[in-house]
């Protein structure tokens, strides 16, 4: 009986020892893996598909976006004949968002301004009408 358990016990450990994945075939994987992951990054940061990015977040005046965009052309494609033009482009985004900043400021302002005239006048005819009363 204990020969029996003895000889079931190897035959376990000669079976579990022989599963697995041979090297040759994880190393295979692994390589691909490995052309799998440049080919995605050049997809999402081919340098086409950032300047289309850079150009259609510009058109919507998504400043941010852009901006993000330009950096990853400068840094994935340093060789890209956009980087020139969007390194003006950049200029002129930092421009567009501080007016946007102004008009937003001066929007609010206004806003502020005509609560404080309301509350004023209300206030005021309040006070006229408690002469009169």
């Amino acid at each position: 009986m204990k020969a029996n358990g003895i000889i079931f016990g190897i035959v376990i450990l000669i079976f579990i020892s022989s599963c697995g994945v041979p090297q040759s075939d994880y190393e295979k994987l692994q390589a691909e893996n490995k052309k799998l992951k440049v080919e995605l990054e050049d997809c999402q940061y081919g340098a086409d598909k950032l300047i289309a990015k850079v150009e259609k977040a510009y058109s919507e005046k998504k400043y941010p976006l852009a901006k993000q965009n330009i950096e990853l052309l400068y840094e994935k494609h340093p060789e890209s004949p956009k980087n020139k033009y969007f390194k003006t482009l950049l200029k002129t985004i930092e421009k567009e968002e501080l007016a946007e900043k102004k008009r937003k400021e001066a929007e609010e302002k206004d806003k502020l301004i005509a609560k404080v005239e309301k509350a004023y006048s209300e206030k005021e005819r309040a006070w006229v009408s408690g002469l009169h009363s």
